[in-house]
Parts: C-alpha cells; sequence; structure tokens
C-alpha cells in the first residue's frame, strides 16, 4: 500500500462526514423555534491556514482542524516524517 491509498481514503472518510454535516445544519426544530446560524471555517493560503467566523471552542476547533490539516500536507510530501 503506497501513501495515496490512506489519504485517498482520509479525504473520502472526511468528504463524507462534512456532507452528514451540512443536511444535519438544515434540519427543523421540533418546536418551531428560529435558529440563529453562525458561520465558521479555515482558508489555506499555500501551507498556511487562515481561520475566520466563530466563536469561543468554534475558533480552537478550526485551529485544530487546520493545523491537523497542515500536518497531513507535511507527511504526504515527506511520508518518512511520520513512517508512512
Amino acid at each position: 500500500m503506497d501513501v495515496s491509498a490512506p489519504m485517498l481514503i482520509l479525504g473520502l472518510a472526511l468528504t463524507a462526514v462534512g456532507t452528514v454535516m451540512l443536511l444535519l445544519s438544515f434540519r427543523p426544530t421540533e418546536r418551531g423555534e428560529k435558529l440563529e446560524h453562525r458561520g465558521a471555517g479555515v482558508i489555506f493560503i499555500g501551507p498556511i491556514p487562515i481561520v475566520f467566523g466563530g466563536r469561543g471552542k468554534w475558533t480552537l476547533i478550526g485551529v485544530a482542524v487546520a493545523a491537523i490539516a497542515l500536518l497531513l500536507v507535511v507527511a504526504s510530501m515527506n511520508p518518512d516524517i511520520i513512517g508512512w
């Protein structure tokens, strides 16, 4: 198994999880309450992640996701770093 197979599986899994999360975010509430939606995200410009939006814990989650994604990009460029 070469390096690209685990990355392909990881990419497909993250795409599936993201799609499910997006679909679940559009569910109507049971009591008909209005929900307040706030957005957050991460944009990669080259290897530099830019985290925007969100408040409190969501900003930290965005930073963690950006750090993990950056680690995976670096690991995919040099597989010997983490033993792949």
